[in-house]
């Protein structure tokens, strides 16, 4: 009977402290996700209104990028049968165009 309280005892101090871990972790990244929030200004649908300013067409996809530390959105822009890709900077909105590509249109 002992050996079992002692079981049961050493089960609820595990169950106790892996809570408290699991908490203190969820914690830990709610304050990283917040604060990462204020560094970016430039919300997905601005960045798809710059891009279609700028290569002067309609955007058919976007998406988020992490790359070397910095966060862009990596925008595709359909240009007069062309197919363009703008990256635009989710800090200063700053955007970059790669090589347009032909793209067949049907």
């Amino acid at each position: 009977m002992l050996k079992f309280i002692n079981g049961f005892l050493g089960a609820a101090c595990f169950v106790i402290l892996t809570s408290d871990v699991l908490a203190a972790t969820h914690q830990l990244e709610m304050k990283r996700s917040f604060a990462a929030l204020p560094k970016d200004r430039v919300g997905l649908r601005e960045a798809i209104s710059i891009a279609e300013s700028r290569a002067n067409g309609r955007a058919v996809g976007a998406t988020r990028v992490r790359f070397a530390g910095e966060e862009s959105w990596s925008i595709d822009v359909l240009a007069k049968g062309r197919h363009v890709h703008v990256t635009v900077d989710t800090a200063t909105g700053a955007a970059d165009f790669a090589t347009p590509q032909l793209q067949s249109v049907r």
